[in-house]
């Protein structure tokens, strides 16, 4: 599977270690990972980088880029999961991003994809909705 994948509007690439302070300000709001289910809080450099190295050999982890802005996250390992930062809400890229590694995901394998959300985050049951 290849390491880096292009949508209309989006980047999604491994992240590296210069990635740190933009995840850990993003992860860092509440907002954002009051809806996440194994992350610290506060999230700190280090927390970042620890995930960098724990995911980098995973091929369907991918930095999401837009510009050269990192706006979040999407990833299947086993499942389907995704976080973007506050100011990026709202702009369609979780869906975007979504529908390029489920259709990666799909092109290499046919095994069912699970993906959920927190109740009452309805923007992220929207994006697994559509």
């Amino acid at each position: 599977m290849t390491r880096t994948l292009e949508t209309e509007r989006l980047l999604l690439r491994p992240y590296r270690a210069s990635d740190a302070p933009s995840v850990t300000e993003q992860i860092g709001a509440f907002d954002v990972s009051k809806w996440l289910t194994h992350v610290p809080h506060p999230y700190s450099e280090a927390d970042a980088l620890w995930f960098f190295d724990k995911v980098s050999t995973e091929p369907m982890v991918y930095a999401v880029c837009r510009e050269d802005d990192l706006i979040g996250c999407v990833s299947i390992m086993g499942d389907l999961g995704y976080w973007y930062g506050p100011k990026h809400w709202g702009q369609g890229y979780a869906t975007e991003a979504a529908r390029a590694v489920v259709d990666v995901h799909f092109a290499h394998d046919d095994a069912p994809l699970g993906s959920g959300y927190i109740a009452g985050n309805e923007a992220s049951r929207k994006v697994l909705k559509k």
